[in-house]
């Protein structure tokens, strides 16, 4: 049986349940609280791949792509501005009744 490595499995997992992408959120908060903010930019990664990547991310935080790309790397250090506009990007969203509008959940 062959394994697959545990990033595509959160990856997947995040892009069909919303629940669970709300909790990797509230995760990288508690990481950035405990200073492990290494592995709060692990988690966002994972966010970001599951949502589309990138630019798609970047489009709806209107934030430079590349600027996204670098805010996750391994030298990362997002200001709170930019970690904010991402982060709500990521939100899971539903559509609300009869509006058309996408309302948050």
């Amino acid at each position: 049986m062959r394994t697959r490595p545990i990033d595509e499995t959160f990856v997947e997992r995040a892009r069909r349940d919303s629940a669970f992408r709300a909790a990797l959120l509230d995760e990288v908060w508690a990481l950035i609280k405990t200073g492990e903010t290494n592995a709060a930019r692990g988690v966002m990664r994972t966010l970001i791949a599951a949502d589309g990547g990138y630019a798609r991310v970047a489009l709806a935080a209107r934030l430079p792509e590349k600027s996204v790309a670098r805010m996750f790397g391994a030298r990362g250090n997002p200001t709170l501005a930019n970690l904010s506009a991402v982060c709500v990007a990521l939100v899971p969203r539903r559509r609300s009744r009869g509006s058309g509008r996408r309302a948050v959940a």
